[in-house]
């Protein structure tokens, strides 16, 4: 993991919360994982509304990471709740630099809104069956849910 670059002043956090405005985006904050990002994010908007903010891995990481996802309890999909049998871990590959919208595509192929995710700091639960093997890390990242790629 580099510290040079235009990030170096920052905690090394893998990821960055920016704001975005124009042609100009702004960092506004660190996160130790995606649930920490996404839920800066959320807090973020309400407690300052017409400002766009967004998420990403830090663009000085070494490389992308995998983080394990699944649907939260009672989460809306396609209009009704998403059921236990539904509830299964997907992995997310994110890539440095690359901003995250508001959906997020597991390796299996299926598109997940992030209000929807449950983000996991451990592997547990049952995985999704089209994930090959190769694709599910050995030991979560620090613990985080998130794993060198």
């Amino acid at each position: 993991m580099s510290r040079s670059g235009l990030y170096h002043y920052l905690p090394h956090h893998p990821f960055l919360v920016m704001s975005l405005g124009g042609d100009r985006s702004k960092v506004v904050g660190t996160a130790e994982g995606p649930a920490a990002a996404y839920g800066t994010v959320v807090r973020l908007r309400r407690d300052r509304p017409g400002t766009v903010f967004t998420w990403m891995l830090r663009p000085d990481w070494s490389g992308a990471v995998k983080a394990m996802g699944r649907w939260q309890r009672h989460a809306l999909r396609d209009g009704r709740r998403v059921g236990e049998r539904e509830r299964v871990v997907h992995v997310f590959v994110l890539v440095p630099g690359q901003a995250v919208g508001e959906t997020l595509s597991a390796t299996c192929g299926q598109s997940m809104p992030l209000a929807g995710i449950e983000w996991l700091t451990a592997f547990a639960g049952m995985p999704v069956r089209t994930v090959p093997n190769t694709v599910l890390p050995s030991q979560a990242w620090r613990h985080r849910g998130v794993t060198d790629a």
